[in-house]
């Protein structure tokens, strides 16, 4: 498996706190090497080309925003990336 890069736009709404817990409980389960990078500052947010946090890259690939992934839907982006298709 190859180290996952993660990046997450987020700010305190509720939608980004379940994206975070979502994610994490993902990363706990599968043991997946990951970086995850967490920005809040909406400054930087339009330079990422998005419309609506939270946001979700991985591996520099947009593959959420606006809502947050089920942790269905987050294992199965994960296992993707770490087996190298992203």
């Amino acid at each position: 498996m190859s180290r996952v890069h993660l990046r997450i736009l987020c700010s305190v709404c509720p939608r980004c706190r379940r994206l975070e817990h979502n994610l994490r409980q993902v990363l706990d389960e599968l043991s997946l090497d990951a970086e995850v990078e967490r920005i809040t500052d909406i400054h930087r947010f339009p330079e990422f080309g998005f419309a609506r946090i939270p946001a979700l890259f991985v591996n520099g690939r947009l593959v959420s925003h606006g809502r947050a992934p089920s942790v269905k839907e987050l294992r199965k982006i994960l296992q993707q990336a770490s087996g190298g298709d992203f």
